[in-house]
């Protein structure tokens, strides 16, 4: 993706480090994820990209699957917060993990596979274009 960056924040923190320092996951927002907001977040994509109509079908296959992905993400963290993981011993702990992760993987497919049939229909500008905005829509996976 565009600029290495991936999960990294500023000066190459990763999000749990900056999440410890003053003034990061902290407020009204705390416990609020890239995936809160996800409608505005494709519409805001889409009009970035400049989505033509001949476009669409691929666009709405990629909004669709990021969407998907947003969902799961925030029925995971749910469960989390709900107290899912709570006193467990550690083979349930990797048990759980272990779905997690192959979720996690499942999501990560399903947009490579849309993503890679919008590519297919878009111009130089809108890839680049793409490339520079996707690393902070990674994080909903």
């Amino acid at each position: 993706m565009g600029h290495g960056m991936m999960g990294m924040g500023q000066g190459g923190m990763g999000m749990r480090d900056q999440m410890d320092m003053p003034g990061r996951g902290r407020g009204p927002m705390a416990d609020a994820a890239p995936v809160d907001r996800i409608e505005g977040r494709i519409a805001f994509l889409r009009a970035e990209l400049e989505v033509t109509d001949a476009q669409s079908a691929a666009w709405n296959d990629f909004a669709e699957a990021l969407r998907s992905s947003a969902k799961r993400h925030n029925e995971m963290r749910g469960h989390k917060a709900g107290g899912g993981m709570a006193r467990q011993d550690l083979a349930q702990w990797f048990e759980q993990h272990e779905q997690m992760l192959a979720g996690r993987l499942e999501r990560t497919r399903a947009i490579r596979g849309a993503l890679a049939r919008l590519q297919g229909v878009m111009t130089d500008e809108q890839r680049r274009t793409l490339d520079e905005l996707m690393p902070m829509y990674a994080r909903m996976i």
